[in-house]
């Protein structure tokens, strides 16, 4: 049985530098090198682009875009409209609201549903908490 292995994290400046090893050498010598397998090796040189452009010391490339940008740019109005006019805005009104906009306009948003976890990822996306106002 192989040896428990704890997941690592990698900055992006190591990635590169792997890579550049890689590319002098081969996959499995800059594996062998830098204790990394293979696969990761490979998976970054078919990255690299996106490497170069982030930062340096950012580990992941998570977090990826939005399917419906139109829908939830329209929610996040909504959302700060209500805000402004005094409402509270709950979960629940922020999914009946994406809902009502996306029957209106389907060629947009083709198979939406406001589901909780939908509802979570574009929350956190666009910075927005559920707060009560104190009395």
């Amino acid at each position: 049985m192989a040896p428990i292995v704890k997941c690592r994290r990698y900055e992006a400046c190591f990635k590169l530098k792997v890579i550049a090893y890689a590319q002098s050498h081969n996959n499995c010598a800059a594996s062998r090198e830098y204790g990394v397998t293979e696969k990761m090796v490979r998976d970054w040189r078919s990255k690299e682009h996106l490497l170069r452009s982030m930062p340096r010391n950012k580990c992941a490339m998570r977090r990826g875009t939005a399917h419906w940008p139109i829908l939830e740019k329209h929610a996040v109005d909504m959302v700060h409209e209500q805000r402004q006019n005094g409402y509270i805005v709950s979960r629940n009104m922020i999914r009946i609201g994406a809902l009502k906009w996306a029957k209106q306009n389907q060629e947009h948003n083709k198979d939406f549903k406001a589901t909780a976890s939908w509802c979570s990822r574009f929350m956190e996306r666009s910075n927005l908490v559920l707060r009560q106002k104190k009395k």
